[in-house]
C-alpha cells in the first residue's frame, strides 16, 4: 500500500510540474514608434476577414468574435472607450456595408454529435428523427464563394465609410485585420518522443484614424502555445492563451505609439 502512495505521489509531482505552457511568439515588426499618437478616448473594433475559416462559415463567425473579444478587453484595460460589437455589425449592415447572413445559410448542424446520439437509449421514433437530420445535412450543398465573402469581415471601406464609422460612434480610430492562421497542429509521436499538441494563432491588424483614413499603425503577430506536460493537453486552454497573447501583443505595440 505504501508503495503504491509513493507511485502516486510521484505521478502527480510529475503532472502539477508539468503543468503550465510553452509559448512561442513572433512579432513581425520590430518596435521602434517613431512617430506619436494622440491618446485614444474611443476606438471600433472591426471584424476581422477570416482568411483561415476551415470547414465552414460559422466557425469562422465564432472564431472572429473571439478574436474581437480578446482585442476589446486590451484595449478597454487601457482606459479605451470602445462600442459594442452588435451595434457595429449593425451599423455596417444597414449600410450595405456587410451582409449579415440567414442563420440557416451558416448554422451547420455538428453530424458528428448527433451520430453519437444514435447510440443512446433513445426510442426508434426519436433515432429516426435523427437520422432524418444527418440526411438532411449531409444533402446540404457547401457555401459558395460569394456566400463565404457576403461574410462578417470580407469587406472594403471607402474614406468616407470610415468617416462615418468615426462620426456615428465618435471615434478617434478604427481596428481592422486579418485572420491569417487559427489551427491546431495536433500532436504526434516519433520513436519514444512525444510532441505534443499546438495551437496557432496568426494575425494582422491595421489601425486607421476616422477623420483622414490614414493608416497609422499595423503588425502581425504569430503565436505558438504548446502544453508543458505531455500528460496534460487542453486545447481550449491552448487557444485562449495563444489568442489573448497575441491581442496583448498588438496592442501594447500599437500603445507604444500613444503619448500618455
Amino acid at each position: 500500500m505504501a508503495l503504491i502512495r509513493f507511485v502516486f505521489c510521484i505521478l502527480f509531482a510529475l503532472v502539477i510540474s508539468g503543468c503550465g505552457q510553452v509559448v512561442t511568439e513572433t512579432l513581425h515588426v520590430p518596435t521602434d514608434a517613431p512617430v506619436k499618437l494622440a491618446c485614444p478616448k474611443t476606438m471600433v473594433v472591426m471584424p476581422f476577414a477570416d482568411y483561415f475559416y476551415g470547414d465552414n462559415l460559422r466557425t469562422g463567425l465564432i472564431r472572429n468574435s473571439m478574436v474581437m473579444e480578446h482585442l476589446v478587453d486590451g484595449l478597454v484595460t487601457k482606459g479605451v472607450s470602445v462600442p459594442v460589437q452588435e451595434d457595429i455589425l449593425q451599423y455596417l449592415a444597414d449600410r450595405d456595408i456587410v451582409t449579415l447572413l440567414p442563420e440557416d445559410d451558416y448554422k451547420l448542424s455538428d453530424t458528428k454529435s448527433l451520430s453519437y446520439e444514435l447510440t443512446g437509449d433513445w426510442s426508434d421514433v426519436m433515432k429516426g428523427e435523427i437520422q432524418s437530420i444527418i440526411a438532411k445535412e449531409a444533402g446540404r450543398a457547401p457555401l459558395s464563394n460569394d456566400q463565404l465573402l457576403d461574410g462578417p469581415g470580407v469587406y472594403a471601406l471607402e474614406k468616407n465609410d470610415i468617416q462615418g464609422i468615426g462620426e456615428f460612434f465618435q471615434a478617434d480610430y478604427l481596428v481592422r485585420g486579418r485572420i491569417i492562421e487559427y489551427y491546431l497542429k495536433q500532436g504526434k509521436t516519433t520513436g519514444f518522443a512525444y510532441a505534443p499538441s499546438q495551437a496557432v494563432i496568426h494575425l494582422r491588424a491595421w489601425v486607421q484614424n476616422t477623420v483622414t483614413g490614414e493608416v497609422v499603425w499595423t503588425n502581425r503577430v504569430q503565436v505558438k502555445v504548446a502544453p508543458k506536460s505531455d500528460l496534460v493537453e487542453d486545447n481550449d486552454a491552448l487557444f485562449e492563451a495563444a489568442l489573448s497573447r497575441a491581442a496583448a501583443t498588438l496592442i501594447d505595440d500599437f500603445w507604444t505609439r500613444v503619448s500618455s
